[in-house]
């Protein structure tokens, strides 16, 4: 590479110079060492790795005239005028010395500067490449026939540029070029970059906000210091000067947002910075009595900086969540975390109508009128707090994503928590279209450019991207090749990329070193949760062992890594349920709700304190269920613990609750609004409202889990994660959290049978395929003895065969002592003889997953709970509603109205409401339905798709896949 000479010839204007700046340090990095040719005035810092040449000997003097207050730049016009009459003559001589000494001259050089390349042309070995700084839809890619103009709701500004500067613009068109580079990327405007164009933005360095530096602005110590996304950060660039006027009118819009903002209040530069008079006095004089009130008024909310400002540390910065900005195209966003723009003509066209990532303050048409305040604080307003403005700093952050992803190395490992290799798992219908590759081709357009200056670059540059996870996570991940220990550096993994070239990353601090702890509610619909990573699981003693008794499909290996710790609680009252009672809700568990509620706090107090102490983990991750808010109270008192909401419920009914929900599941969706609290008791809802306190539980966590999955319930996910994201929640769709018996075709995996088998299985080995009914309410619900009756005779005379799991609901510790004979054995006595050939009846618990995963079974009558339809979706079996309570009337609504995997067979009673029976021959005409009708054969191939979407979502490229790391990777950040 040394006998490549690469000279980056930029123009002299800020944003230009900046981004052949970038450019050079990105070409050095991988080993060639650019030279930089730019007149004095204009010559940067000195950067590593980085030479600089100065053709300024032969320049010709520039009037120095200082900014007038108007938008576009006619003080740098001298500077541009003198630029190009006279850096030809120096840069002639610096490329010819330059192609003597060398095998090949690369010229790299700004569109305005047309003789760059018309020198290169002159010599035998160069070639000239011309770096587009502006973005790649205003002008046709070559060969691509498309351009921007004919996107959706994007019009072509006119009449932009100044006279002066136009014919310069022109003679972009006339250089000899090898090819060009844009400072764009695909993943934001993919289908106006040609394939004969490098895409290699963005080119500015991607920051971390916590990224530091041996001197820090003082703007980032007061950036550190405000709450995350609450601040406005203000600038309009180095090359405008807004009028006095507007500049009054800014400052009164700022001041009633009563937003959080830092405001770079400075003229536009000079042709030449460092002439005398530049600085903080040159660029606060004007404004110095405006900006003494000012400050006064603002009261330490707003920080106003004169000089120039370290942008890409302000964008990349945690606190800011926004930016008014003139909408000059330099891809200025910090790591993962893109502000949305406002104004501008070309770039805010794209901004707002094309990314959908920003918000208009003042169309190009009135660029000569004064805005008024209110207008602005409007705008500010609606962009900060509004579900709007909410909504459009969500899309900024998951083009951030992308845009990020862009630029990542091929082997982004999933133990790196801020980086995401495409955001479809966001939802967003872009990354879905194009995500997948696009830091593919956005790292071969540049790695394809180098290996033109090049062409013996080593093989370890041109590197394919690797599966997009590469690190195996406690058995979750199989996806690279790992070498043995003995031949791994410290500290790294080696993940192979080519067969020429294994790829190092580094790993962060062990896994070891954080601590998980689960927190579930003491009901069995909310405690069978192994994790895939070593957790402290922690309930009550009855429900630990209850929970390590039922949990079936998680390999022995896995559930040994899990340590189970008891909870001490007071004796309570554990009575059977009441079938009779006037609601089917299990009031008989509220005594173990009480006792759960009052004591677990300091049993779970204790044992936190005692993890902390024993292994001094980096952090106590503790994730509790929303019926405890306690778990989040007391892991904010380890100062290092963090709290996770875990819902057992839809991430539907989470959206109902939120501002705009219920519209969106009504209008959208056709839902009818069931809230749970209809179907509850108003002892239940005292419980929930003063003693579980579950209003507290997303307040006080860091984040909230959810299970459910984006191939059932993508857009109401991706509606919940938007709105908690205005709030600084991070939202992980994880579900289902079941294990797989299946494989994505629905076969059975060889080696997954789980031994020993239930005895129902062996009777299912006989049956037909698709053939079987399976019969199940839950743990939590208990039918009525006339009910019972009913759907006894229904499912006699339907001639359908079935599985019955006939029991009454737990009791609050399912191994209490109870002798009693069921209030069943006469029944089916008699029931099992009728249905000796077709049913088989179950009076205990029941291998619920490996029933559904079952060929043999073809559908399930439910009573709806959440978990039962995660399962039932996830093995594509479709439902037979029965709701009984709480959310299970919604979740009967969803199945049957937005799954269109179900059919209800009665709606649920309201709590109040007298108890009516469903008789025989409804609930037969259902199965029959079901069992044996066209429309029941199209429901079961609806839910056998949905079934292969959900499994597909668990893969290691799928959605809640990507959540599940997503979500590891951020507790071990």
């Amino acid at each position: 590479m040394e006998s490549v000479a690469v000279v980056a010839v930029p123009f002299p204007a800020q944003g230009h110079l900046n981004q052949l700046l970038h450019l050079s340090l990105r070409l050095a990095s991988r080993g060639l060492p650019p030279a930089r040719a730019c007149t004095a005035g204009a010559r940067p810092p000195s950067a590593p790795s980085c030479s600089t040449s100065s053709p300024s000997p032969s320049t010709p003097p520039l009037r120095r005239t200082p900014p007038r207050p108007r938008r576009s730049p006619p003080t740098s016009c001298p500077l541009f005028e003198a630029y190009t009459a006279g850096a030809r003559a120096p840069l002639a001589p610096l490329l010819a010395a330059l192609s003597a000494s060398h095998r090949r001259v690369v010229v790299v050089h700004d569109p305005l500067n047309a003789y760059a390349a018309e020198e290169a042309a002159r010599l035998p070995n160069a070639e000239a490449y011309g770096l587009h700084c502006l973005a790649a839809s205003p002008r046709r890619a070559p060969g691509s026939g498309s351009s921007a103009s004919g996107a959706p709701g994007v019009r072509r500004p006119r009449g932009v540029a100044r006279p002066r500067t136009r014919e310069a613009v022109v003679q972009r068109d006339l250089a000899w070029r090898a090819g060009i580079l844009v400072n764009s990327c695909r993943a934001l405007e993919g289908e106006f970059i040609d394939v004969k164009l490098f895409a290699i933005g963005p080119l500015n360095p991607l920051l971390h906000h916590t990224t530091s530096k041996p001197t820090r602005h003082e703007c980032l110590d007061w950036l550190d210091k405000q709450p995350p996304a609450s601040v406005l950060y203000v600038s309009f660039g180095t090359t405008s000067t807004l009028p006095g006027e507007q500049i009054g009118e800014l400052a009164a819009a700022l001041r009633d947002s009563k937003q959080r903002f830092i405001w770079v209040l400075r003229d536009a530069d000079r042709g030449n910075e460092f002439a005398e008079g530049h600085g903080k006095s040159r660029h606060g004089g004007r404004h110095a009595e405006l900006l003494a009130e000012f400050t006064e008024q603002i009261e330490g909310r707003g920080m106003v900086i004169t000089g120039w400002a370290p942008q890409l540390e302000i964008l990349a910065h945690g606190a800011t969540a926004a930016f008014m900005s003139h909408c000059g195209l330099e891809l200025d966003h910090g790591e993962h975390e893109p502000r949305e723009a406002y104004a501008g003509p070309w770039d805010a066209e794209l901004v707002c109508n094309y990314f959908k990532a920003g918000i208009l303050v003042r169309p190009w048409e009135k660029h000569n009128e004064v805005i008024p305040a209110e207008a602005i604080r409007e705008v500010i307003v609606n962009a900060m707090v509004s579900d709007e403005g909410v909504a459009v700093q969500q899309r900024a952050k998951v083009l951030g994503e992308a845009v990020s992803a862009s630029l990542a190395d091929a082997v982004v490992a999933g133990l790196l928590a801020d980086v995401k290799q495409e955001c479809a798992s966001r939802g967003s219908a872009m990354a879905e279209r194009r995500g997948l590759t696009h830091h593919a081709r956005a790292r071969a357009s540049l790695t394809a450019a180098v290996a033109r200056c090049e062409p013996q670059f080593p093989a370890c540059v041109n590197i394919t991207t690797p599966p997009s996870m590469c690190a195996v996570l406690s058995g979750v991940l199989k996806c690279v090749s790992v070498t043995e220990k003995k031949k791994r550096s410290p500290g790294a993994v080696h993940a192979v990329a080519t067969e020429a070239a294994p790829h190092t990353i580094p790993i962060p601090r062990s896994m070891e070193s954080v601590t998980v702890v689960v927190v579930p509610c003491s009901t069995s619909r909310c405690s069978s949760r192994p994790a895939a990573l070593p957790v402290h699981f922690a309930a009550p003693p009855e429900h630990v062992r209850q929970a390590r008794a039922r949990v079936h499909g998680w390999a022995d290996d896995v559930l040994r890594r899990v340590e189970f710790h008891e909870l001490a609680i007071s004796d309570y009252a554990s009575p059977p349920p009441d079938p009779a009672a006037a609601s089917p809700y299990p009031s008989h568990l509220m005594p173990l709700f009480d006792a759960f509620v009052a004591d677990a706090p300091a049993a779970l107090a204790a044992l936190l304190r005692e993890l902390s102490a024993a292994s001094s983990p980096r952090r106590v991750v503790v994730v509790y269920d929303v019926l405890t808010a306690f778990g989040a109270e007391e892991a904010s008192r380890l100062p290092n613990g963090e709290g996770y909401a875990f819902h057992c419920t839809a991430a539907s009914l989470i959206a109902r609750d939120l501002d705009g929900g219920l519209q969106l599941l009504r209008d959208a969706h056709g839902l009818d609004d069931l809230p749970p609290l209809a179907y509850s008791t108003e002892e239940h809802l005292e419980f929930v409202a003063k003693r579980a306190r579950t209003h507290q539980t997303i307040p006080s966590s860091a984040g909230i889990l959810m299970n459910t999955s984006r191939a059932l319930e993508g857009e109401l996910i991706d509606f919940v994660a938007t709105t908690f994201a205005g709030y600084g929640k991070k939202v992980f769709s994880i579900g289902p959290l079941n294990p797989m018996l299946l494989e994505l075709d629905g076969s059975l995996p060889d080696g997954k049978g789980v031994t020993p088998r239930h005895e129902c299985l062996e009777w299912l080995d006989k049956q037909p395929a698709a053939s079987v009914l399976y019969v199940s309410f839950g743990s939590l619900s208990s039918l009525r003895g006339e009910q019972i009756e009913e759907l006894a005779a229904a499912l006699r005379d339907s001639k359908q065969r079935f599985i019955w799991v006939l029991r009454d609901a737990d009791r609050g510790n399912v191994f209490a002592d109870d002798s009693g004979e069921s209030r069943h054995a006469k029944f089916m006595s008699e029931f099992k003889k009728q249905t000796e050939s077709t049913g088989l009846l179950i009076t205990e618990w029941a291998p619920q997953l490996e029933i559904l995963a079952h060929p043999a079974t073809a559908a399930f009558l439910s009573h709806c709970g959440w978990n039962s339809t995660m399962e039932s979706m996830s093995y594509g079996k479709p439902i037979l509603a029965w709701p009984m309570h709480s959310d299970q009337p919604w979740d009967a609504e969803l199945i049957c109205k937005h799954f269109k995997a179900g059919f209800l067979v009665r709606p649920c009673q309201k709590h109040g409401e007298p108890a009516e029976v469903t008789p025989a021959a409804t609930i037969q005409r259902m199965i029959e339905k079901m069992m044996v009708s066209e429309e029941g054969r199209a429901v079961q191939q609806r839910a056998m798709e949905l079934g292969k979407a959900i499994r597909a979502s668990m893969a290691a490229d799928g959605s809640s896949h990507k959540d599940l790391m997503d979500f590891i990777a951020h507790i071990i950040r």
